[in-house]
């Protein structure tokens, strides 16, 4: 992709016009990318298709198992976390955060089973 073109898509985002509800000068209990964050699938830096897929899945009510892998930094728990914020929305759902990368992933998993 041609980076003049993905700059613009990037300053046409809504992230970018959405102002913060906390002052970063200010409170020092954030870091920066989390206020930054994408909050919704149409805030996401992913291609067009993979957005509006992910919005038919959230709309139909029919989340198929996901596994988002790739370098840091490319939006997968962004896109875990658009996700889970559009269903919550929708119906009353308990949401569990589970990180796979961390060291006690596996430990976390079996206590759900608990």
């Amino acid at each position: 992709m041609n980076l003049l073109r993905r700059a613009r898509q990037l300053t046409n985002c809504s992230i970018w016009n959405r102002r913060l509800e906390v002052d970063p000068m200010t409170d020092n209990s954030k870091l920066l990318s989390e206020l930054l964050r994408p909050q919704q699938l149409s805030d996401l830096t992913l291609p067009q298709r993979d957005i509006e897929r992910l919005k038919q899945m959230v709309q139909s009510g029919t989340i198929m198992n996901m596994i988002f892998y790739g370098r840091p930094g490319l939006g997968k728990t962004s896109a875990a976390r658009a996700i889970i914020a559009e269903l919550v929305t929708k119906a009353d759902a308990d949401v569990y955060e589970l990180n796979g990368s961390s060291g006690n992933g596996a430990a976390e998993g079996r206590k759900l089973q608990d």
